[in-house]
């Protein structure tokens, strides 16, 4: 996904999932993690979001132009622990956490061995 063509990719195959549903009823849903990675890339992989967002992609991969079907346009979510240009941040919901105190990761680890069966607090 490092790649124009590798984010046009996804979204591509999200359009073709949801191509013959009820949209009404189901919507695909393209996720990248850590997308502000490719921010930084050489490759401004990025740059591909601008029209995917406005205007969506059609199931054989066009970014679509002029009238804009509402099959071909995904949902998407970026996660990023670093802030994106303004162009891209605009275009969505922004959620910010604070760092996590010491009894947020204790309360975080012990959740999780306890569904391991192990108790870290006795």
């Amino acid at each position: 996904l490092s790649t124009s063509d590798g984010i046009k990719s996804v979204f591509r195959e999200a359009s073709q999932y949801q191509k013959d549903k009820d949209i009404s009823e189901y919507v695909a849903m393209v996720i990248l993690d850590e997308v502000g990675l490719a921010e930084d890339s050489n490759t401004m992989a990025l740059k591909s979001l601008h029209a995917l967002l406005e205007n969506g992609c059609s199931p054989d991969g066009n970014v679509e132009t002029g009238e804009v079907n509402s099959t071909n346009k995904v949902s998407f979510c970026g996660m990023s622990n670093w802030a994106l240009d303004p162009a891209k941040m605009n275009r969505g919901v922004l959620v910010s956490r604070e760092e996590p105190s010491r009894d947020d990761l204790i309360f975080t680890a012990s959740g999780i061995l306890h569904d391991l069966g192990e108790n870290i607090l006795d």
